[in-house]
């Protein structure tokens, strides 16, 4: 994985985007990331500003939040993650949280009052979300016809792509990155037809 991910291909790939990725100095950590590859994630490699329309994820130039600290006093029912990293939101309206277990480096989404892991490690998470990114890049330069075949190819390589890298995750959390995926293409106006 470390040879996959590097500060330039997040650079090339998310720069077509707002600023494309943030990182944040390793004082900045403050003792909430302490898994090694987490860590070096957000301090050597970026994490990316956001994916098509449909994900945002957190500016870590002042180093990691948490939730908490992020979006403030939580109802009871969301109180259960108000210590994890926050690592942005997921959807149309921002309802669904990412976070970030920064004594493990898990990821995971805190959606309609349950929480599931997206990935075991930070970076595969960021490594998946290049590469649905990459295809919306080549979609786009390429202007795809927003509901043609080159859709369905580009998430049968995606999909590949993923079992590739991390086949147990993809058992475990396929629906998520499927919806992950399908979101992702439709909030820039791409359809599988």
């Amino acid at each position: 994985m470390r040879n996959m991910m590097d500060r330039e291909r997040i650079e090339s790939v998310f720069s077509v985007l707002s600023s494309g990725s943030t990182m944040s100095a390793a004082d900045g950590l403050r003792g909430l990331v302490t898994d090694e590859t987490a860590a070096r994630m957000i301090t050597e490699v970026g994490i990316p500003d956001q994916v098509g329309g449909h994900v945002l994820l957190s500016d870590f130039s002042d180093g990691p939040v948490t939730v908490k600290e992020d979006i403030g006093p939580l109802k009871e029912s969301d109180q259960i993650v108000e210590n994890f990293v926050s690592l942005g939101t997921t959807g149309t309206d921002g309802e669904g949280l990412l976070l970030l277990d920064g004594r493990t480096g898990e990821v995971l989404v805190w959606e309609q009052e349950r929480l599931s892991r997206v990935t075991p490690r930070l970076d595969v998470f960021v490594y998946f979300l290049t590469l649905i990114q990459e295809q919306i890049n080549t979609a786009e330069d390429e202007m795809w016809d927003t509901d043609g075949e080159e859709v369905r190819e580009a998430f049968e390589a995606i999909w590949a792509g993923f079992q590739s890298i991390d086949e147990p995750t993809v058992r475990e959390s396929g629906e998520y990155w499927r919806r992950m995926m399908e979101d992702s293409f439709h909030s820039m106006g791409f359809h599988d037809g």
